[in-house]
């Protein structure tokens, strides 16, 4: 009598029950607990299995304390192995917590298997990426050295009939808009002026090489990182000019 005055959760032994708040509730379940325990110590197991029986029907238990002390209370009072479960979220003993056990484990298997899976599925997929880009690089590439190359034939025929014209009729070749323009750039056939152009077009060629090198190296940095001006402290390369 005296642990039911002391203990008020007790009265709920004797059917009456009372509408409580989560808080109260904590409270309810640690001192239904202490109860149990100091049953168990006092060797009333009676009361002790009375009060484990009420801790089995709990639900949606979070202090570790209380659950703690209740599956000492358990243990003691119901014998075996109790464990409280929070896919169940409730105690459970026996089969029904071997069950759940093996459930649990073959959820998480599940989990590291799809979780391996996804690894190596992004990592195919990054592998199959790279080497497409790398694909794409070559083709644009070759590309554009096929189309270098066509242009150069067509500005090599182009030259070739000019010069022809120009040797059986300068004057229709001069007035022709085609090759009036290529002499424009190129001088005439027969000039007595000579232009090496060789040095541009080495130039030219040391420009494009340059810019592609720019280009992979500046590949995926930030702007920040970019910044220098160019030209800025050349000095200290060796720069052909």
């Amino acid at each position: 009598m005296n642990g039911i005055i002391r203990f008020a959760p007790l009265a709920v032994l004797s059917g009456v029950t009372y509408a409580v708040g989560p808080g109260a509730q904590a409270d309810t379940h640690k001192e239904t607990v202490a109860a149990c325990l100091e049953a168990v110590r006092s060797d009333d197991m009676e009361r002790a299995e009375t009060l484990a029986d009420q801790i089995i029907e709990w639900r949606a238990l979070f202090a570790t304390q209380v659950i703690a002390d209740a599956k000492s209370c358990l243990e003691a009072a119901k014998g075996g192995e109790w464990t409280y479960f929070t896919t169940k979220s409730r105690f459970l003993t026996g089969m029904e917590a071997d069950m759940e056990q093996d459930y649990i484990d073959k959820a998480m298997n599940k989990k590291a298997s799809n979780q391996i899976d996804y690894q190596n599925e992004r990592a195919r997929l990054e592998c199959e990426i790279s080497a497409a880009q790398e694909s794409v690089k070559s083709l644009e590439a070759e590309y554009d050295n096929f189309k270098l190359a066509r242009t150069q034939e067509a500005e090599h025929m182009t030259m070739k009939v000019c010069y022809d014209l120009y040797a059986s009729d300068p004057a229709a070749a001069l007035l022709e808009p085609v090759c009036n323009e290529a002499f424009l750039e190129t001088g005439l056939p027969d000039s007595d002026y000579e232009f090496d152009f060789t040095n541009i077009m080495s130039a030219k060629v040391r420009l494009a090489k340059s810019k592609v090198e720019l280009g992979e190296l500046l590949r995926g940095v930030t702007g920040s990182d970019i910044s220098m001006p160019f030209g800025s402290d050349c000095a200290k390369f060796s720069v052909e000019e």
